[in-house]
């Protein structure tokens, strides 16, 4: 089999790239912190390479064989990239991100900005971490601290946010999938000390 690939090529690309082209708006969350590539399949012939063709553009060929020959190809390539990405995150400190329900609770935890957001009924609640505040067994008592500090009721932890300072102040372009039409709150504690 020869593939044949042209025209774009494989290319870098960025993940606003991807939700545009693609009107990916997960984009993000499956692509964060990896990189984005575009691959440009223009044929797939078997024991044929274009050099050999008098018209190259003008190639016939059966459906089912070529899309399974692309779907090998793709997923040849993803493997390799999602391989040399595990590769590269060989950081002893990375804490991957994480989806995480408690009580009535969801904890979505975004490691590229050490950013921890807690949805809890219609309001959304984001605070700022280090590594070492979910890093292992400190992840349960980083959320049980948020909890508490949740339903204390202390105004002086609060500072309300909006959608847009969510995602341009901290990066959090996910807000509008979990806190569209929510209150949302950036939630100062300290979790170091136990002491809110």
């Amino acid at each position: 089999m020869a593939a044949i690939l042209h025209r774009h090529g494989v290319g870098h690309e960025d993940l606003d790239w991807a939700r545009d082209t693609y009107q990916d708006l997960l984009a993000d969350y499956r692509c964060r912190d990896k990189d984005v590539h575009s691959l440009s399949l223009d044929c797939l012939v078997n024991n044929v390479s274009r050099e050999k063709l008098d018209h190259p553009d003008q190639i016939g060929m059966k459906m089912g064989s070529v899309s399974r020959n692309i779907f090998l190809v793709v997923l040849t390539y993803v493997s390799c990239l999602v391989h040399q990405a595990a590769a590269d995150g060989s950081d002893v400190n990375h804490v991957p991100d994480f989806d995480n329900s408690l009580q009535d609770f969801e904890f979505v935890y975004h490691d590229a900005h050490n950013l921890l957001l807690t949805v809890y009924g219609d309001t959304c609640y984001l605070t700022q971490l280090t590594a070492g505040d979910v890093a292992g067994s400190a992840r349960q008592t980083t959320e049980n601290a948020v909890i508490q500090a949740i339903q204390s009721g202390k105004q002086n932890i609060l500072h309300q946010l909006t959608l847009d300072q969510m995602r341009y102040t901290y990066q959090d372009r996910l807000a509008d999938f979990h806190c569209l039409e929510k209150t949302i709150w950036r939630l100062s504690v300290s979790l170091g000390d136990g002491d809110d």
